[in-house]
């Protein structure tokens, strides 16, 4: 409620839309939820978006690909709200995706991992995506620092399989 109040005050009546493309890596771990793999498989990548803006929304449209002990693949959409405006702007947001997802079977009991290798691949799986962070900068080359928890679910059973929890760096063009 102190966001919107605070949204009708200070926005300019004729809020425009701010387009704008970023890059970023990722970093993070899978936590596959079946006794076949290790507890936690980690993964390194890069992402790129479009983003539009509007003063207190943005909608990231993406694509990504990691690789690791395990790998993601797949494109997303999150809406982000900016809790408060400035050159260090908080957000939260929510969203969702199609993945495809792997987990390095030879590796599953190993130390070590391949950043190059895709491992074997698991069907795509829709995913809610929920995302929190800070946003440095204006518009114009603003770097957005945060992190995105991916819920992959089997729609046949609807139970969360091959969750992941990736840190994320991107800087706009």
């Amino acid at each position: 409620m102190l966001v919107s109040i605070g949204a009708s005050a200070e926005e300019p009546a004729a809020a425009g839309r701010q387009d704008r493309f970023t890059v970023g890596i990722l970093a993070g771990s899978m936590f596959p939820q079946d006794r076949a793999y290790d507890t936690a498989a980690p993964e390194f990548g890069l992402t790129v978006a479009y983003s539009p803006e509007w003063h207190w929304t943005r909608l990231d449209v993406s694509a990504f690909a990691t690789a690791g002990r395990s790998s993601e693949r797949g494109v997303s959409a999150v809406v982000s709200w900016f809790l408060i405006d400035g050159s260090a702007r908080p957000f939260l947001g929510i969203g969702a995706g199609l993945a495809w997802l792997g987990v390095n079977y030879a590796l599953a009991n190993q130390v070590g991992w391949h950043l190059i290798d895709y491992p074997e691949t698991k069907a795509h799986a829709p995913f809610v995506a929920l995302a929190a962070g800070l946003e440095l900068g204006g518009l114009l080359h603003a770097w957005t620092l945060g992190a995105e928890l991916h819920l992959p679910f089997d729609y046949l059973k609807f139970d969360v399989r091959f969750p992941s929890v990736l840190a994320l760096v991107r800087v706009a063009l």
